[in-house]
């Protein structure tokens, strides 16, 4: 009975379940953070030196200058604007669960044993 009457509490979810079901955002400040540096490598380490063997002067430079700055640029902004990767843990529930009745918060227990009281 306990969890019919959770579903029934939670308009016919189960919060302990919505971690597994929410796709990871790989849009994050870890995964900018590598995206800067895989810019800096391959701007910086390969096509700059191939360009420079190929003797294109002034793309040499425009690349080096690219490879820096926007690494840096992709960087800062990452760090600054992106959100922080969550890693859920399963673990963590329940968190105390608090119903809301009114203006008053009640913990969730004291109201499932109201519920089983007018049940029974």
């Amino acid at each position: 009975m306990g969890l019919v009457t959770e579903l029934l509490l939670n308009d016919g979810t189960l919060p302990q379940l919505s971690s597994l079901v929410e796709k990871p955002n790989l849009i994050n400040k870890k995964n900018g953070a590598l995206f800067s540096l895989l810019w800096f490598l391959l701007l910086v380490m390969i096509i700059t030196p191939i360009t420079a063997v190929l003797e294109l002067d002034a793309i040499v430079a425009i690349f080096a200058i690219l490879g820096v700055f926007g690494s840096l640029f992709i960087l800062i902004f990452s760090l600054l604007f992106l959100p922080s990767s969550k890693r859920s843990n399963i673990a963590s529930f329940p968190a105390r669960r608090m119903k809301k009745v009114g203006r008053v918060e009640i913990p969730q227990e004291a109201f499932l044993a109201v519920l089983k009281v007018n049940e029974g």
